[in-house]
């Protein structure tokens, strides 16, 4: 159950991250079959994004993120990952190529227990 929660809190950092938004969601309607229930997620975005700027200039390259989602608070150790994607990736939209900021790219795991 904890991947779940690290998957959804992966995607919602990795959207983030890349695109700098912070919203909340009010009304869901199912993403796929597979998801059909979704919360939102609760953290705060200026020390994340603090911890990232810190995490590029410091020899410590890894991040603690307490977060809160689906009633339960927990703490994830992220690691940044610029190994996911090749060098040469060219992300294409409708309105044409975006640039990819790799250094955005973490990877990690929820850290001890999920508490409630």
């Amino acid at each position: 159950m904890a991947s779940v929660y690290f998957i959804g809190a992966f995607l919602l950092l990795t959207l983030s991250s890349f695109l700098r938004i912070n919203c909340r969601v009010i009304a869901a309607t199912p993403l796929t079959s597979a998801i059909r229930h979704y919360e939102p997620l609760y953290y705060d975005v200026e020390s994340l994004h603090a911890e990232h700027h810190r995490v590029k200039r410091s020899s410590q390259k890894n991040i603690v993120w307490e977060l809160s989602a689906h009633g339960k608070k927990m703490k994830i150790i992220l690691k940044r990952d610029t190994s996911i994607f090749t060098n040469d990736l060219v992300v294409e939209t409708s309105e044409g190529p975006v640039h990819l900021d790799t250094s955005r790219v973490y990877v990690g795991h929820v850290l001890g227990k999920v508490q409630q």
